[in-house]
């Protein structure tokens, strides 16, 4: 018997490990796209509003495909969902080159939606295979270590921009006004081809990487169907619910303003620090990633003593304190303290997510794609601030998360209050999954 467990518990450590490697390549994914916003501003002289419109593309993916991710795990498993989005995201990638060699603006674009597509598989699917790979006592423990790989990824993106794709030398503003219209041209499109070969590369690896989950030995319960779910009735509980609703809003202008946060950072940093190059501002990046990562950790030992509600009310507060001074205050104080915004923002997520979902725990697939929707925030914020950036300017953009920031923290409040009214004390301690165990029947 002993020797069964021991084979059991290294049997489980190689597809775990696996599925920890999605949280990765989506966080990679997500933050390449803060290095396309300066690359192709300047590639094809966009304003702040037009650059913006790269998290538009990608996010979009996450209003329209949550629910067919949804449909195909209950019908293909959740390793063949996951299968899809590699596939999906590789391809993506690989179609970089094309969209470089024909040099059209909304044709990258549309490339990026296709890879969002595919990132929208690994987020909805990965999370669920997490909650299937061990019992639920464990999972806030799985799920806490397969999101600290997500930051990790995030930094990796930005280590290949900052490496491959942001040029070693960059033209100032008054260097390509004294181009000629034939050199002037061939600048942008050397800006542009420079995404070539680092999104190449990622989509080979990513392809490779589906070829190796496929040939990996997983537990049952992953590849499971489950044919039988009620769409209709989880769906009506969901509605019937106006904390979870009011949660998909928030998650909603959350993402928005840390997708928000980050993508125009470089440009703030740019703007505050006269003199500074495109690679030196994306280091500032990745500090708020690196205060990201510290956040993450710093949460899971706070959740000895607080919960996930409290310890998300005094990030949202200092937030919205933070861009305050970074809208308000600017200079080397505002850089930083958008750093600091990295570490608050780290703990807002999975809070949000549990905290909308509980009560829930029945409706979690459903309520998981639908909470994953909500991540349009990332189009629908980012736009926005570019548009403000655009009419005031990057610095005072800022005073748009501040105010999504104020919305986690009445949340947080309401939570909590709604936390302390519940009598069963078990409520207090069942953690709320992502998702429910694929042999679960509903």
């Amino acid at each position: 018997m002993k020797n069964e467990a021991s084979s059991q518990r290294v049997y489980a450590v190689i597809p775990f490990a696996m599925t920890i490697s999605l949280f990765f390549f989506w966080g990679m994914a997500h933050n390449l796209n803060d290095i396309l916003i300066a690359q192709f501003k300047r590639a094809f002289s966009l304003s702040n509003a037009q650059a913006s419109l790269v998290q538009s593309a990608f996010y979009c993916a996450y209003l329209v495909m949550p629910l067919p991710v949804s449909i195909v795990m209950n019908k293909l498993g959740y390793r063949n969902a996951v299968l899809c989005g590699l596939v999906t995201y590789g391809v993506g990638a690989m179609l970089f080159w094309p969209a470089a060699a024909i040099h059209q603006y909304h044709a990258f674009l549309a490339v990026l939606f296709i890879v969002a597509c595919g990132i929208v598989f690994l987020e909805t699917s990965g999370m669920a295979m997490i909650a299937a790979l061990g019992p639920s006592r464990s999972y806030e423990w799985r799920i806490n270590l397969a999101s600290a790989f997500n930051p990790v990824g995030s930094i990796a993106g930005i280590l290949i921009g900052r490496q491959f794709i942001f040029p070693s030398v960059e033209l100032t503003q008054m260097q390509r006004a004294l181009l000629s219209p034939e050199q002037a041209a061939n600048y942008s499109a050397l800006q542009a081809d420079a995404v070539r070969w680092p999104y190449l590369a990622i989509g080979v690896c990513v392809i490779l990487w589906a070829i190796a989950i496929k040939m990996t030995p997983y537990p049952p319960e992953v590849d499971e169907r489950r044919v039988n779910a009620s769409f209709k009735g989880e769906l009506a509980k969901l509605c019937k619910s106006p904390h979870y609703l009011y949660g998909v809003l928030v998650q909603l202008l959350y993402v928005g303003s840390q997708i928000s946060c980050w993508s125009f950072l470089i440009l703030y940093a740019k703007a505050q620090l006269p003199g500074i190059t495109d690679r030196n501002s994306a280091m500032y990046l990745i500090y708020s990633l690196c205060a990201f990562i510290a956040g993450r950790f710093t949460t899971t030992v706070c959740l000895r003593w607080f919960t996930l509600a409290k310890i998300c009310a005094v990030a949202a507060t200092a937030s919205v304190v933070l861009c305050i001074i970074a809208a308000a205050v600017g200079g080397e104080p505002g850089v930083w303290s958008l750093v600091g915004v990295g570490f608050m923002m780290s703990v807002m997520f999975p809070a949000i997510f549990t905290m909308g979902l509980s009560g829930h725990e029945e409706e979690a697939r459903l309520g998981t794609a639908l909470m994953i929707m909500s991540i349009i925030g990332g189009a629908i914020i980012t736009a926005i601030m570019g548009r403000v950036a655009d009419i005031f300017s990057v610095m005072n953009a800022y005073f748009v998360p501040a105010a999504c920031f104020a919305t986690v923290l009445i949340y947080a409040l309401v939570s909590i209050r709604r936390e302390d009214r519940r009598s069963s004390p078990l409520l207090h301690k069942a953690p709320i999954r992502a998702d429910i165990v694929a042999s679960r029947e509903v």
